[in-house]
C-alpha cells in the first residue's frame, strides 16, 4: 500500500508547480491596479472599500483596503475600468477612464475627502497610468492605433517592424520586401536590437504563437480582433523565459454589453503605384495588381443576464496579381541544330562536339572528341522525345543580352493567393470568484506557381497554409487576497502542394517515352 504522506507530498508538490506555472503565465495577458487610500491629512485608511468595474461588461472585483491603507487587485483582464472607493466619514470617492494594459502593475491612489457616502468625488480622464511595480519596458499599442495606424497588409505584427531596432529577416537578406508577403509566418521572422531572427517570440493571449522548428508564427488575429499590443525590446520581467531579444504580446478583444459591428473593405490597385526602378531599367512594363480586403466583425452581448459575451470576425484577402520571368530560350538556329551563331561570354564559338567520337587520348591520358562538321549537329543525329520535348519550350519573345543572346524571353502570367482568417472568442464572467474565455484563431493561405508556358515545360503547384492558435483563459478569485489564474493553449498547422495538370494535357507517352516508363 503507497503510503499516504507521500501521496500527500507529492499532491502538494503537483499543486505548487501548477501554481507557480499559472503565476507566472499570467501576467502576458492579464494586469493589477494597486494604491493607496488616504485621508486629507495624507494618513491610511484601513478597511475602506474598493470595487473596480469594467466599463464594458459591468464586471466587479472588490476589496478591502489593508492595515497599511493598501489594496492590490490583481489579474484583471485588460480594458476601461472605474474604481471607487467608499468609507463611513468620507466623500464616495470614483475616478473612471481606468486603461489597463495587459501585464502593466498600474497604481491608481484614493484621496478622499472629508463627508457622507452618499456624496461623490469623480476624477476622470486621469493622467496615464504609470507602471511602477515591474521591470517592464514596452510600447503598447490600443485597438485605435492598431486599426488606424497605416499597415499595407493588415497583420497586426507589420506595426512590429515600425519600432526602432526591429528588422525583417526579408529586408535582411535583400529577398522580397515584408509588404509583398502574405503568409502569417513571414510577419514573425524579425529580428530586435541586433538579435537572430525569429529568436524572440510572440504571445497572442498568453500562448505562444510560434512554431518550434524555425520560429515562424502562425494564426495570427486579424487586427480587428486585437484589442492591444505589447511590445517589450530589451526590459523585461523574469517570468519571459526563453526570449533572446523581445517579446510581442497580442490581447484579443472581447464582447460587451452593447453591440458593436463593422463591415470594410480594403483596396489596392496597380493603377496608382510607381513601377519598380529595376524594371524600368531593364524597359519591363508594371505588372498587374489589384488586392481586395473585405471583412466583418461582430461583438456584444450572447447571454447578458448570465455574463456570456462573444466576438466574430472574418477576413478575406484576395490578390489576383501577376508574376514575371526572365529566361533563356533556345533561338531558332538551334533549334534546327545549327550553333553557327552561338558564343561564349568572351566571344568565341561554343564547339559543340559528337558524343560518339569520344575515345582515349593517343598523346596522353584522358579522352578526346571531334566536333560536328561546321558546328552544326545533324538532323539525323537528333533524338525523336528530346525533338517533342524542345517543342514544350516557347520561341525567344526579345532580342538576348550581349553575345551570349542571354534572358531572350520574358513574359508576365496570372498569379493569385487567397487568405481567409477567422477569430472568435467567448467570455463568461460566472462570478466575481470566476471568469474564463475561449478563443480561437485561424489563418488559411492559398496560393499557386505561376505557369509560364501552359505545358508540361514547367509544373506548377497548388500549395496552402493552414494555420490555426486556440486559447482558454480562467481567472478564480477564491478570496480578496487570492487569485489563480489558469492558462492553457496551443496553435500549428500544415503545408500542402497538389500538382496543377497540364494545361495542354500533353503526357510522358505524347513525348515518346514508353508506357511503362510513364507508370512510374
Amino acid at each position: 500500500m503507497a503510503n499516504p504522506h507521500s501521496l500527500r507530498g507529492v499532491t502538494l508538490w503537483c499543486l505548487a508547480l501548477i501554481l507557480a506555472a499559472s503565476a507566472a503565465n499570467a501576467q502576458l495577458t492579464t494586469g493589477s491596479v494597486t494604491g493607496l487610500v488616504t485621508d486629507p491629512g495624507g494618513a491610511v485608511i484601513p478597511g475602506a472599500t474598493v470595487v473596480l468595474a469594467n466599463s464594458d461588461t459591468g464586471d466587479e472585483r472588490q476589496q478591502e483596503t489593508g492595515v497599511e491603507g493598501r489594496y492590490t487587485l490583481s489579474q484583471i483582464q485588460p480594458g476601461t475600468y472605474e474604481l471607487s472607493v467608499t468609507t463611513p466619514g468620507f466623500k464616495r470617492f470614483v475616478r473612471s477612464g481606468i486603461r489597463l494594459q495587459a501585464n502593466q502593475n498600474a497604481e491608481v491612489n484614493a484621496a478622499l475627502e472629508l463627508g457622507e457616502v452618499t456624496e461623490t468625488v469623480e476624477v476622470a480622464a486621469a493622467a496615464v497610468i504609470l507602471d511602477t511595480q515591474s521591470a517592464n519596458q514596452s510600447n503598447t499599442l490600443n485597438t485605435e492605433e492598431i486599426t488606424q495606424l497605416p499597415i499595407n497588409f493588415r497583420n497586426p505584427l507589420a506595426l512590429v517592424h515600425a519600432n526602432a531596432g526591429v528588422i525583417s529577416m526579408f529586408a535582411r537578406s535583400g529577398r522580397t520586401q515584408l509588404q509583398d508577403r502574405v503568409s502569417d509566418q513571414d510577419y514573425g521572422l524579425f529580428s530586435m536590437n541586433g538579435g537572430r531572427e525569429a529568436s524572440n517570440t510572440v504571445n497572442v493571449d498568453g500562448v505562444t504563437n510560434k512554431g518550434g522548428d524555425w520560429g515562424a508564427t502562425f494564426g495570427t488575429p486579424s487586427v480587428d480582433a486585437v484589442q492591444e499590443m505589447q511590445i517589450a525590446r530589451n526590459t523585461y520581467d523574469a517570468e519571459f523565459g526563453k526570449v533572446a531579444n523581445g517579446v510581442v504580446s497580442l490581447v484579443t478583444k472581447g464582447g460587451g454589453d452593447d453591440i458593436h459591428g463593422s463591415l470594410f473593405w480594403f483596396h489596392r490597385n496597380d493603377n496608382l503605384d510607381a513601377n519598380q526602378w529595376e524594371r524600368n531599367r531593364a524597359g519591363n512594363n508594371r505588372p498587374e495588381f489589384k488586392r481586395n480586403q473585405v471583412g466583418l466583425n461582430l461583438s456584444g452581448p450572447i447571454w447578458r443576464r448570465h455574463g456570456l459575451y462573444g466576438l466574430f470576425g472574418y477576413e478575406a484577402m484576395r490578390l489576383p496579381s501577376a508574376r514575371t520571368t526572365v529566361q533563356t530560350m533556345p533561338p531558332a538556329l538551334e533549334r534546327t541544330g545549327d550553333f553557327t551563331q552561338s558564343f561564349n561570354g568572351n566571344g568565341s564559338l561554343q564547339e559543340i562536339y559528337d558524343p560518339f567520337s569520344t575515345r582515349t587520348n593517343p598523346d596522353g591520358a584522358g579522352f578526346i572528341r571531334d566536333p560536328f562538321p561546321g558546328n552544326v549537329i545533324p538532323a539525323s543525329r537528333f533524338d525523336p522525345v528530346a525533338v517533342n520535348v524542345l517543342k514544350l519550350y516557347p520561341n525567344p519573345t526579345r532580342a538576348g543580352v550581349g553575345v551570349t543572346n542571354v534572358n531572350n524571353f520574358f513574359r508576365t502570367v496570372p498569379f493569385r493567393q487567397e487568405v481567409d482568417r477567422y477569430d472568435t472568442r467567448v467570455d463568461w464572467s460566472k462570478s466575481q470568484t470566476y471568469s474564463t474565455f475561449v478563443r480561437w484563431s485561424r489563418s488559411d493561405l492559398l496560393n499557386n506557381s505561376p505557369r509560364f508556358f501552359d505545358n508540361g515545360a514547367d509544373t506548377g503547384f497548388e500549395n496552402g497554409q493552414p494555420f490555426y492558435n486556440v486559447s482558454w483563459s480562467n481567472t478564480i478569485v477564491p478570496s480578496a487576497t487570492w487569485v489563480i489564474n489558469f492558462n492553457a493553449g496551443t496553435g500549428g498547422g500544415h503545408r500542402f502542394a497538389n500538382p496543377i495538370p497540364n494545361v495542354d494535357g500533353t503526357s510522358l507517352t505524347d513525348l515518346g517515352y514508353p508506357q511503362s516508363y510513364a507508370d512510374l
